[in-house]
C-alpha cells in the first residue's frame, strides 16, 4: 500500500507540473546595458576590453572577439585612447559610443543614440547616429545620417574640430564653452546627403545646401466632417472590436485561474486514492 500512496503523489506532482506556466516566465529578466571599454594593451601586444569604465590595468582583459559575441542592443562602447589604430564591426545598436583621445578608429555599428568624439580622436564611424557631440580638434567622418550634431569648444572661443558627413544632418549647432556658458556659433537645419563639411570649425556646406531655419512641423489632418446621421451614429454606444479589447489593460490574467481550478482537481483526486487504500489497508 505503501508503493500505491508513493504512485498516487509522483501523479500528483506531474499534474502539478502540468498545469504550471512556463517556467521560463519565472527567470529574471534579461540584464540592463553594459559599458565596455576597449584599450591597447601594449604588453599583449593588441586591443582588449574589460565590462567596465574606466580600463583597469590591474584587472585581467579578453580579447575583441568575445567582446563582440557578448555585446547586445543598448550597451555602451568607449575607445580609450592610443596611438595604435583599430577598425572595430560591431552589429548591436549602441546606446552611446564614445571615443577618448583616440587616434584611427574605424568603427561600424548598427547605430548609436549618442555619440561623443572627444578632444585629439580621430575617427570614422559607420551607421546612423541619433545625436553627436564633436569637441575641440578632434575629426571624424560620420558615413551615414546624422539627426543632431554640435560642435563645441571646451576650452577657448575658437571651434577647431573638422568633421565631414557623408548622410543627410537634420539639425547642427556649434558653441562654445570658454566663459562658462554656452555661446552659440552657428546653427543650421536639413543638410542635403553629402554636403556637411566643417573645417577648422567653420561650415564649409555650399548655400541652398541647407537651412538656417527649423523644418515647418507638418499639421496632423483634420477629420472630415460630419452629417448629423453620421454624427448621431458616433455617438450612439458602440460594442468594443476585439482588437480594441485587447490594448485595455486587464486587472488579471484568467491564465492563472484555469492552472489553479486544475491544481485543485489534481489535489482532490489524490486525496480520495489516498483514502481508498487507507480503507483497503484496514
Amino acid at each position: 500500500m505503501r508503493k500505491i500512496r508513493i504512485a498516487v503523489v509522483g501523479v500528483m506532482l506531474v499534474c502539478l507540473l502540468g498545469f504550471l506556466p512556463d517556467a521560463n516566465a519565472l527567470q529574471p529578466s534579461a540584464d540592463g546595458p553594459t559599458t565596455y571599454t576597449i584599450k591597447y594593451v601594449e604588453s599583449a601586444g593588441e586591443w582588449k576590453y574589460q565590462p567596465l569604465y574606466p580600463f583597469d590595468d590591474s584587472l585581467g582583459s579578453g580579447p575583441l572577439s568575445l567582446m563582440q559575441q557578448l555585446m547586445k542592443d543598448g550597451d555602451t562602447l568607449v575607445i580609450s585612447g592610443s596611438d595604435q589604430g583599430i577598425e572595430l564591426k560591431l552589429t548591436q545598436h549602441l546606446s552611446n559610443l564614445t571615443l577618448e583621445n583616440s587616434t584611427n578608429a574605424i568603427v561600424t555599428t548598427g547605430g548609436v543614440d549618442e555619440c561623443y568624439v572627444l578632444k585629439n580622436s580621430v575617427a570614422a564611424i559607420n551607421g546612423d547616429v541619433k545625436n553627436a557631440y564633436v569637441y575641440d580638434n578632434a575629426i571624424c567622418t560620420f558615413n551615414n545620417n546624422v539627426e543632431y550634431m554640435e560642435i563645441v569648444s571646451s576650452g577657448d572661443w575658437m571651434l577647431k574640430a573638422t568633421v565631414t558627413v557623408g548622410g543627410t544632418v537634420g539639425h547642427l549647432k556649434g558653441y562654445d564653452l570658454s566663459s562658462g556658458t554656452s555661446k552659440l556659433h552657428y546653427e543650421h537645419y536639413q543638410f542635403a546627403a553629402g554636403s556637411l563639411k566643417i573645417e577648422d570649425g567653420d561650415v564649409k556646406t555650399v548655400a541652398g545646401q541647407y537651412s538656417d531655419q527649423p523644418p515647418v512641423p507638418v499639421a496632423s489632418p483634420q477629420p472630415d466632417a460630419q452629417t448629423p446621421d453620421a454624427a448621431q451614429s458616433a455617438m450612439a454606444p458602440q460594442t468594443p472590436a476585439a482588437d480594441v479589447y485587447d490594448d485595455v489593460p486587464k486587472t488579471g490574467d484568467t491564465t492563472s485561474y484555469v492552472w489553479l481550478l486544475g491544481l485543485a482537481a489534481c489535489c482532490l483526486a489524490g486525496a480520495a486514492a489516498l483514502r481508498v487504500s487507507r480503507r483497503k489497508e484496514c
